[in-house]
């Protein structure tokens, strides 16, 4: 059940958003170095997580966003600086440092002959890990440059996770003031913090038993200290409505097609899943050949791509429905589109589709409850662990009717559309404001989503 997206920020070092298919608010407690394991004899090989609750990006204050990701960032440069990387690509041992919403964690990929080795190199790595004013001002630096190679490429995700701050309130990734900002004492207590977590947990995938891979992590276990990050994540109260609003962006003028986003939040993390997924996959997800398809490109030839993905972004689930309609179909497709969304609690092809789906549900099951790969089963294990998230015995068989409906006539209105538009922004604004005069309009460049 477990999707990740993640938004690279180089090729070892990522943001990640993790979609809310694998992601609930905390109510169960792992307990402390425990070993979350798989057994996989295809090769000799030892995929390892070492996760570290409660020190993710969620930990950023507004001012200080980006501490998170800086301090990854430090660490992997000292591990290259100081041979750490090298010694362990002798073993034939991949290393990488990845920064969550809720945690941050250290990822291993290591021969099994060698994986002892290399856990000793990444605990010898944590505990020699320093940071100097040199150090950080180099990784700003680099972390700037990533950000702004993205933005200057058009990374959508930066612009969605911009939209989804400033209105359902998501914490923002990154902000070039506040990293410019943070100090050499706001990142060395944040590393003594992730150093001395409360919890700390390993996730492996390995064909060496799972008790020898548990002697293998005691050099990680022994004589920690703790004292550190806690997790205790933050929780939403009441779902709102963000109101009807869009963002345009500016810079897309030469654009023969207008790219299209239609973000509708659907509450907090912690309710229940099937029913986004069921919507989500009967509107186009998966292969994408669903209602949208048969009805904007197979009925009406109006666009060359669209997709209906349910994602997660901090603590705020979503769907997101995209296409792509040419210039001259984009005000019919803008205002099809307004419709289909609020009419489609009332749309019959959408009830038979559902009803095919309930009676047919392999591919679903299958894909959102992970059984098919031991990465996919270990993660549906962590996930369960750490978030008790609720089950259906009969999974999508046991969603009725009526809680799709009532889920439909809530979230689907026009009142809940974050709307985000690439194309000629004086056509764009014309459309808006000709149809939905009402609509909240932001106007930005690409560049004010990181500033």
């Amino acid at each position: 059940m477990s999707l990740t997206m993640k938004k690279p920020v180089n090729t070892t070092i990522r943001v990640a958003v993790l979609c809310v298919l694998c992601t609930m608010p905390a109510s169960a407690q792992i307990p402390n170095h425990r070993l979350f394991y798989q057994h996989d004899n295809r090769a000799p090989l030892t995929m390892l997580d070492i996760v570290f609750p409660g020190s993710g990006s969620m930990r950023d204050e507004t001012s200080k966003t980006g501490l998170a990701v800086t301090v990854a960032r430090l660490l992997e440069d000292y591990a290259k600086e100081h041979g750490y990387t090298a010694r362990m690509e002798a073993l034939g041992t991949d290393i990488d440092i990845h920064t969550f919403y809720e945690h941050q964690t250290i990822s291993i990929a290591s021969l099994s002959a060698n994986f002892a080795a290399s856990v000793g190199i990444v605990n010898d790595l944590i505990h020699s890990m320093t940071v100097t004013d040199l150090a950080l001002e180099e990784s700003k630096t680099k972390l700037l440059e990533s950000y702004e190679k993205e933005v200057d490429s058009g990374d959508h995700v930066i612009q969605r996770n911009f939209a989804l701050s400033r209105t359902v309130g998501v914490g923002r990734w990154f902000s070039r003031k506040a990293m410019k900002q943070i100090t050499l004492d706001e990142a060395r207590h944040f590393f003594a913090g992730l150093l001395n977590a409360e919890v700390v947990f390993f996730k492996a995938i390995s064909d060496l038993d799972s008790t020898e891979v548990a002697e293998f992590l005691r050099p990680i276990m022994n004589d920690r200290r703790k004292g550190g990050f806690d997790w205790s994540p933050a929780t939403r109260g009441k779902n709102r409505l963000p109101g009807h609003t869009a963002f345009v962006f500016k810079h897309y003028s030469n654009l023969k097609n207008v790219y299209c986003h239609w973000l509708i939040p659907i509450g907090a993390v912690g309710e229940d899943n099937f029913v986004p997924n069921m919507v989500s996959w009967t509107l186009g997800r998966g292969t994408g050949r669903g209602l949208l398809y048969e009805y904007l490109r197979e009925e009406s030839g109006m666009v060359y791509g669209n997709s209906c993905s349910f994602r997660r972004e901090a603590d705020v689930r979503f769907l997101e429905i995209y296409a792509d309609p040419r210039i001259e179909n984009s005000e019919e497709l803008m205002t099809k589109m307004h419709a289909f969304i609020a009419g489609l609690a009332n749309n019959p092809e959408f009830w038979a589709a559902i009803r095919e789906l309930r009676e047919n549900p392999d591919v679903i099951d299958a894909h959102t409850h992970g059984e098919r790969t031991p990465q996919r089963r270990l993660s549906r294990e962590v996930d369960q662990a750490l978030y008790d998230f609720p089950s259906r015995e009969d999974g999508i068989k046991s969603v009725t009717d009526g809680e799709i409906r009532s889920f439909l006539q809530k979230y689907f209105v026009e009142r809940n559309l974050v709307t985000m538009f690439y194309g000629p922004k004086e056509h764009i604004i014309e459309i808006l404001d000709k149809h939905w005069p009402e609509v909240e309009i932001h106007v930005l460049t690409t560049e004010s989503t990181i500033e």
